[in-house]
């Protein structure tokens, strides 16, 4: 007859202990909410509107400022406002407008946009103007208008920098210079209406500049405030 084996509480301590890993592992980290949320969606459309009525307000304040060009009711020039502001129209539009399932433009899109205003600027001037008159003016003739541009699109910027805070959440910088570019866009058609040099070389070099500068800016304040 076989004596029973006693058993070794010594040979517990052979067996690994499964909870080791999670004892020495440190506490996740704390959820960290952002100190702004994001806009809502009705939130964000109503600082939209807002910020296109304080943006119509600042550039019609600045032509009683610095005037109106005395043909601004010419077909020509009627016919270039229009064509600036169907542009600035069809971005915004493609902008902001919600895509499929809630989502924003994509980014390719954007960055297309960036390029196709100041590009669309151009061949409008550029059929409506005489190429052959001064295509290289000189910095003092375009020195006015480029302040004057950059003044009135300064509005369109601060209010977009106000009403647009938190609200990209992909690609800010891209998202910022579409806007910015749109804000100098408005800044560029104010200058049309102020400036009446009808000349390519002025407006190549003294109008669409205030455009590019707009987008500059709007991606730098895109990556720093309007991401989400």
């Amino acid at each position: 007859m076989k004596t029973p084996e006693t058993m070794d509480p010594g040979r517990f301590d052979a067996i690994p202990d499964p909870l080791v890993d999670l004892q020495a592992a440190p506490p996740p980290r704390p959820v960290l909410r952002p100190s702004q949320p994001s806009p809502t969606r009705n939130e964000l459309h109503r600082r939209q509107l807002l910020g296109l009525a304080f943006a119509s307000a600042w550039i019609w304040a600045a032509l009683l400022v610095f005037g109106a060009r005395r043909d601004l009711g010419a077909p020509y020039v009627v016919g270039n406002l229009a064509a600036f502001a169907l542009v600035g129209a069809v971005g915004f539009a493609f902008l902001h407008q919600p895509r499929s399932r809630g989502l924003p433009a994509s980014v390719p899109g954007v960055r297309g946009l960036v390029w196709v205003i100041p590009a669309a600027y151009l061949v409008t001037v550029a059929v409506s103007a005489p190429a052959s008159l001064g295509l290289f003016p000189t910095f003092p003739s375009v020195r006015g208008c480029l302040g004057v541009g950059s003044l009135m699109a300064a509005g369109p910027l601060v209010a977009a920098a106000i009403g647009l805070e938190h609200a990209f959440v992909t690609a800010p910088g891209w998202r910022g210079a579409a806007v910015g570019a749109l804000a100098g866009l408005a800044g560029a058609i104010g200058l049309h209406a102020h400036c009446a040099v009808p000349v390519f070389g002025h407006l190549l070099f003294g109008h669409a500049p205030v455009i590019v500068v707009g987008a500059v800016v709007g991606a730098v304040v895109g990556r720093r405030r309007w991401g989400a």
